[in-house]
């Protein structure tokens, strides 16, 4: 048989919803120029001004000895060759902008070829579309001062390990000559 709603006992709010409604309550009161606990309102949007009764609590711990670091894929990750660099300040000279890009010949956007009797095709009689080379650009990335810093002796340190590998190629390759 079921209880009827007003014989059942109401369900026990936990700690956490019934610190929420304190929280929203004092809010609230603040907000009507009311007084929490018998302190004077707090105006409510002034610039760092937090009401006692909402503000977050001190953080008293240490600081870790190491950190771990996860590096997940985006959703918009891909991997892209990068040719080349173009880019320079941003119009409010706080960041850097870099555009990698790659190079290539143009591909035409219609040809016209012979056909032979046997029905394959012959030569290219002609090609309508870009001419020069063509510089796609792959991703464009804005740096701060920062990060350049950081960047900067990575990219260093790339280089001097790609100059190791190709001379060791290149000693190897001498070797099998021989």
């Amino acid at each position: 048989m079921a209880t009827p709603k007003s014989l059942k006992k109401p369900a026990a709010q936990s700690t956490t919803s019934s610190k929420l409604s304190v929280v929203k309550a004092a809010a609230r009161r603040i907000r009507r120029g009311q007084t929490v606990n018998n302190r004077a309102p707090t105006k409510v949007g002034t610039a760092h001004q937090v009401h006692p009764e909402v503000a977050a609590p001190e953080l008293n711990f240490d600081l870790p000895a190491q950190l771990e670091f996860h590096y997940i894929k985006s959703s918009s990750f891909r991997m892209a060759f990068g040719g080349g660099v173009y880019g320079g300040l941003t119009p409010d000279g706080r960041y850097v902008s870099m555009f990698i890009f790659n190079e290539r010949t143009p591909i035409p956007l219609q040809e016209t070829c012979e056909l032979k009797p046997t029905g394959q095709v012959g030569t290219r009689k002609g090609k309508v579309g870009r001419t020069g080379i063509i510089r796609e650009i792959e991703i464009g990335v804005v740096l701060d001062g920062s990060t350049i810093e950081q960047m900067i002796p990575w990219l260093e340190k790339q280089l001097v390990h790609l100059k190791l590998m190709r001379e060791r190629r290149a000693q190897g390759k001498a070797s099998n000559d021989e």
